[in-house]
């Protein structure tokens, strides 16, 4: 339940999580993450999703906050059966707040019920996104209805300045 709004955090290494399974499921959208998280130049990979029948799936399911100068490499295959939209990005579900000099590589597969809107870096994006990158291998596949996918977003309502992706994408869906 912290948001640690207001608190500053500085990565001295990179963490390699060692396939460890992330469960982003206490990350909701009262308790996401507020801070500030600066990887100086540093990276987080080799991680899994552990629940991932969530509406927003990712590293984090939502973000609130601030990431900069900081990579994320993993690859994920996210498989939903909810009755509702799913949007999934490598590294956030639904991003509210600003990454800034943030990349992911990988690759992410995520297959729903629902119209789903997968990004290699976000799901869902009402914030902003500075000078970032994605190199990720995008598939997403919506079994019933539509799919949306991006090789950065796969639905964006924020701010994209500076930023690319590259990379495979693809997306399978059944018109409604």
């Amino acid at each position: 339940g912290e948001t640690y709004e207001g608190v500053y955090f500085v990565l001295t290494s990179n963490i390699n999580l060692g396939g460890y399974a992330i469960d982003p499921t206490s990350l909701t959208e009262k308790t996401m993450f507020k801070g500030v998280l600066d990887g100086k130049s540093h990276k987080v990979f080799n991680f899994t999703i552990n629940a991932t029948n969530n509406t927003y799936n990712g590293f984090f399911e939502y973000m609130g906050g601030t990431f900069k100068n900081i990579g994320f490499e993993t690859s994920l295959d996210i498989t939903t059966s909810l009755t509702t939209d799913v949007y999934t990005g490598l590294l956030i579900g639904n991003l509210s707040g600003t990454l800034e000099n943030v990349y992911v590589s990988g690759s992410l597969t995520a297959t729903s019920l629902r119209t789903s809107y997968v990004g290699g870096m976000v799901g869902y994006s009402t914030g902003t996104i500075l000078n970032s990158y994605s190199n990720v291998t995008v598939s997403s596949t919506s079994t019933n209805l539509k799919s949306y996918a991006g090789g950065l977003v796969g639905y964006n309502d924020g701010s994209i300045t500076g930023s690319f992706a590259y990379g495979d994408v693809s997306a399978k869906g059944y018109a409604d």
